[in-house]
């Protein structure tokens, strides 16, 4: 939780309360379209197209689009 906080302070969002809604499933997150749809999609669409509204959105499509090498996500300021 920390690296999400990190990151999205570095993106200019508050996204904690947004997280803990996230994994209690409440608020938008709490509707059942919403993860009914994640079943169809692949999830950077999920992220940036059903959950876009949301700062959460901004930082998980950051980790999902990341290199994959260690080196890039040091350069890019994404290892934890």
């Amino acid at each position: 939780m920390d690296f999400i906080h990190e990151k999205g302070r570095q993106l200019n969002l508050e996204v904690i309360t947004d997280l803990a809604n996230y994994r209690a499933r409440e608020s938008f997150w709490a509707k059942s379209f919403v993860w009914a749809s994640l079943q169809n999609m692949k999830p950077l669409t999920w992220w940036k197209g059903i959950c876009k509204n949301k700062a959460l959105s901004k930082v998980a499509a950051c980790l999902l689009t990341a290199p994959c090498t260690s080196a890039a996500t040091d350069s890019a300021g994404l290892a934890t």
